[in-house]
C-alpha cells in the first residue's frame, strides 16, 4: 500500500509527514500535527500513521522501527464473531469454552458474549495489557482471577456482568493495574484488603451495584487512587477501622 499524491503519483507511507515535500505542493505533509489515526498504526513519537499492509512487511517505515516489532509472534486464526487486527482481538456474541489455547493479544475485548471457562481464558492472557470482558455473563471472578498473573496488565473491565462478591486479595496478582471497572454488576460484598496490592490503581468504578456495607479496610493500599466511583449502590453503612 502506498500514499497517493492527489492527482499525481504514489509514494511509500514512510515518506508521509517526514518534513520533506515528496508530493507536488507538499500534500504529503498536510495534517501532520495529528495525535492519533483511528484504524491505522501510529509510529512511536511520530505523526506518521501506517495502514496494516505496511506493518510487519520487513520494511521499517517508522523512525524507531516499531512497525516491525514482535513480528515473529504467530497470531492464531481469528475466531468466528471476532475481529483481529495485529495484536488486538474484539469479539461480540462469542461463546468461549476454553477452545483457544494461544492468545498473544495485547488488547482483548469480548463483549455481549458467554464465557463458560473464565479460568482457561485467564491462563492464556500472559501478554495482555488491556482486557475488556463486558456483558459476558460472568458470575465468579476472584477464583479464576488468581490464575491470571500478568505483570503487564493495566486495564481490567468487567462491567455489566453478574458478579456478586469481591473476595479478600482478589487482585493480588495484578499489581500493575491502573484502571478497574466493576460497575453494573450485582456486587453485595467487598471484603477487607480486596485492593491492598493495587498500589498503582488510579481509577476504580464500583457504581450501580448492590453494595450495602463497606469496611474502610477494603480500600487499604490504594495509594495512587485518583477516581473512585461508588454511586447508585444501596450503601447504608461504612464500618470504621
Amino acid at each position: 500500500m502506498h500514499f497517493k499524491c492527489p492527482d499525481y503519483y504514489c509514494i511509500p507511507w514512510r515518506y508521509v509527514c517526514n518534513s520533506v515535500w515528496d508530493c507536488p505542493h507538499g500534500m504529503d505533509e498536510k495534517g501532520c500535527n495529528r495525535s492519533s489515526c483511528p484504524g491505522m498504526f501510529k509510529c512511536h513519537e511520530s505523526v506518521i500513521c501506517l495502514v496494516s499492509d505496511n506493518i510487519c512487511d520487513q520494511i521499517s517505515d517508522c523512525k524507531f522501527g516499531d512497525d516491525e516489532y514482535f513480528c515473529q509472534v504467530k497470531i492464531p486464526a481469528c475466531p468466528q464473531n471476532c475481529t483481529c487486527i495485529l495484536y488486538s482481538i474484539s469479539c461480540t456474541n462469542y461463546v468461549y469454552d476454553g477452545g483457544l489455547t494461544v492468545l498473544p493479544y495485547i488488547l482483548m475485548s469480548i463483549n455481549s458474549s458467554h464465557i463458560t471457562k473464565l479460568e482457561n481464558l485467564f491462563e492464556h492472557c500472559n501478554q495482555t495489557v488491556l482486557l475488556y470482558l463486558r456483558m459476558s455473563k460472568i458470575k465468579l471472578l476472584c477464583g479464576p482471577l488468581k490464575s491470571l498473573n500478568v505483570s503487564s496488565l493495566m486495564h481490567l473491565d468487567f462491567a455489566m456482568n453478574a458478579i456478586r462478591n469481591i473476595d479478600r486479595l482478589c487482585f493480588s496478582n495484578q499489581q500493575e493495574l491502573l484502571l478497574l471497572n466493576l460497575s453494573l454488576n450485582r456486587i453485595e460484598i467487598v471484603s477487607e484488603l480486596t485492593f491492598s496490592k493495587s498500589r498503582h490503581l488510579k481509577w476504580l468504578d464500583m457504581s450501580s451495584n448492590r453494595i450495602q456495607v463497606l469496611s474502610q479496610k477494603c480500600f487499604q493500599g490504594l495509594y495512587s487512587l485518583k477516581t473512585l466511583k461508588i454511586s447508585n449502590n444501596s450503601l447504608v453503612k461504612v464500618l470504621s477501622v
